[in-house]
Parts: structure tokens; C-alpha cells; sequence
């Protein structure tokens, strides 16, 4: 099994005063895998309106308070530098690129530090990363469905539409104007009355 050096500490973006638009740089100490686990050194987060809600503690779906100290971002792409006991079944091995998503973060990383992706290094799931294909730039996975020759129809609050055509998609739908039926009548009908064949969240 490939080793790579990995440092004892890292730098995470943090929010330091939660309720406010403020981040700082603070060095963590980098976290072990535990049991069908692995670390992420991660290279590129995505950044989403969320991230805003949850640094000015202004999201009303937020199920406590921002913490400070917590790391923000939510989505990320990284190479895997540590298996954890217990993956030797894993589809993915240390050298591998990889997109994280923070719903399979480790629930203590999340609670000590945000375990958020505005950070160098991640746990998370060995089942849950996925794989991202070597011809695919970690700057354009989050754009993969436009390179496996789809046609994107992007999702999110009109204020995002510029951000999201400019991403790649072909077509838009502000999710504000809809409920969940509508919204999905609207993807059918903007899909040649087909519906989408694939989903990327």
C-alpha cells in the first residue's frame, strides 16, 4: 500500500464570529481514520449560498447555532493520503482523487471542528468518496455531468443563475419560484418532456 507524508497539523478556514461575515486561518491538528474510514487531503471546495446562511447564522433550517471555530464548505474534491482499519474492501486506495460530500464527514469532526471542507484534511467514509476519473480536472468534477456529455440543467436561487450558466449548464430553474411539484414539472418539461437521466447534488 502507497505511504504519503502527512503532517501532524493543517490550516482550516474557520468562522470566528459566527453571526457575522468573518473567516479566519487557524491550524488544526490532522485527524485519524477510524474504522472503514479515510483521510482526504483536500484540494478544491465548492462554495455555496448555504455556506453564507451557516457562517451569519441566518438559515432558518440550521438545527442549532453556528459554532465558532467550525469549518464551513460542504462539498469537496481531494486525494485519499490514509486508509482507515477495516477498508481493505474500500473501491478507492490512498492516491486516489475523490469527491467528498459532508453528509458522510464523521459526526465528531463535524461537532469538534465543523469537519467542512474549507480545510486541508478530511475524514470521511471510505464507501461514501467517489472516484473522479483521471481525465476529469478537480476544478471541473463539479461540472462532471457536462463532461460525461450531458446536458446541465441547473437548479438554485435566481441570484446564482450567472454563477451556475457560467458553470456549464445549458438551462436554468430558480428554485425559489417553485414547489417540489412544480419544480419537477419543470425539469420534465425542459427535458423534452423526458426528465433528467442523471442527478448530481
Amino acid at each position: 500500500m502507497a505511504t504519503v507524508d502527512i503532517p501532524k497539523q493543517y490550516k482550516a478556514a474557520v468562522y470566528d464570529a459566527p453571526g457575522n461575515l468573518s473567516t479566519k486561518v487557524e491550524t488544526l491538528d490532522t485527524p485519524e481514520p477510524g474504522p472503514g474510514e479515510v483521510l482526504v487531503n483536500l484540494t478544491h471546495s465548492g462554495v455555496c449560498h448555504s455556506d453564507l446562511g451557516i457562517m451569519e447564522n441566518s438559515w432558518a433550517g440550521l438545527p442549532y447555532p453556528t459554532q465558532k471555530g467550525q469549518v464551513g464548505g460542504h462539498e469537496g474534491v481531494g486525494t485519499v493520503v490514509k486508509m482507515g482499519p477495516a477498508t481493505e474492501r474500500a473501491v478507492v486506495k490512498v492516491g486516489d482523487r475523490v469527491g467528498i460530500n459532508v453528509r458522510r464527514v464523521r459526526l465528531v469532526d463535524i461537532i469538534r471542528v465543523g469537519g467542512w471542507t474549507f480545510q486541508q484534511y478530511v475524514v470521511s467514509q471510505a464507501d461514501y468518496v467517489t472516484p473522479i476519473p483521471d481525465k476529469l480536472k478537480s476544478e471541473d468534477a463539479a461540472l462532471a455531468s457536462r463532461g460525461m456529455a450531458m446536458r446541465v440543467i441547473g437548479i438554485d436561487a435566481g441570484s446564482k443563475e450567472k454563477l451556475v450558466r457560467d458553470c456549464g449548464a445549458e438551462h436554468f430553474i430558480d428554485v425559489t419560484k417553485h414547489d417540489d411539484k412544480s419544480i419537477a414539472e419543470e425539469v420534465v418539461k425542459t427535458a423534452d418532456g423526458l426528465g433528467a437521466s442523471a442527478v448530481i447534488v
